[in-house]
C-alpha cells in the first residue's frame, strides 16, 4: 500500500471515529499527494473545521467528478447556510449570488429555491437560477410535484400536510 494510500486510509478512519484534529492532516497530505482523488477532497471536507474551509474541498470533489451527489448535495447546504449568514449581515446581492450557485447544483431541491427566494428584495420579486431579478421569470423547475413559489407567494414558506 502507498503512502498517499496509508494517510487516506487513516484519515478516513479518523474522520469516521469523530477524530477530525487527527484526520484533517492526513487528508491534507493525501490531496497534496494525489489532487485528482475526488475522495481525499470529500472527508477533507467532512473533517473541516468550519463551512468556509468544507465548500473549497467540495468544489474540488465536483470539479473532478461532476456526478458525486453527496458532494453536490452537501455543497448546496452550506452554500444555502453560507448565504443565510451573508444576508444577515445585509448584503442581500452577494447572498442571492451564494444561493444562486447552490440553485444549479441541485435544481430540483426545493430548499434552495426557498432560500432564493427569502433572499428577495421585495416581496413580488423572483430570482432565477442566475441570481438575477425578474418579475416575469420562472422560479422553480418546471417538472414539480409541490407548489411553486410563483403561486404561492400570497401563502406561508412553510408547506403544510396538505400543500405536500
Amino acid at each position: 500500500m502507498s503512502e498517499v494510500s496509508q494517510a487516506l486510509r487513516a484519515g478516513i478512519v479518523a474522520a469516521q471515529a469523530g477524530h477530525f484534529e487527527r484526520a484533517r492532516p492526513l487528508l491534507e497530505q493525501a490531496t497534496a499527494e494525489s489532487p485528482a482523488d475526488p475522495i481525499g477532497w470529500f472527508w477533507l471536507a467532512i473533517a473541516s473545521p468550519s463551512a468556509d474551509a468544507a465548500i473549497p474541498c467540495l468544489r474540488r470533489v465536483l470539479e473532478i467528478d461532476a456526478s458525486h451527489e453527496q458532494a453536490r448535495g452537501a455543497l448546496a447546504k452550506l452554500l444555502i447556510a453560507e448565504a443565510s449568514r451573508i444576508a444577515a449581515a445585509g448584503d442581500r446581492a452577494g447572498a442571492r449570488a451564494v444561493v444562486a450557485e447552490a440553485t444549479r447544483l441541485t435544481p430540483d431541491a426545493q430548499a434552495v429555491w426557498l432560500a432564493l427566494y427569502a433572499v428577495a428584495d421585495e416581496p413580488g420579486e423572483r430570482l432565477n437560477a442566475s441570481g438575477s431579478r425578474s418579475r416575469n421569470s420562472r422560479t422553480f423547475p418546471a417538472k414539480r410535484s409541490t407548489p411553486c413559489v410563483n403561486c404561492c407567494a400570497s401563502r406561508p414558506i412553510i408547506p403544510t400536510a396538505r400543500s405536500r
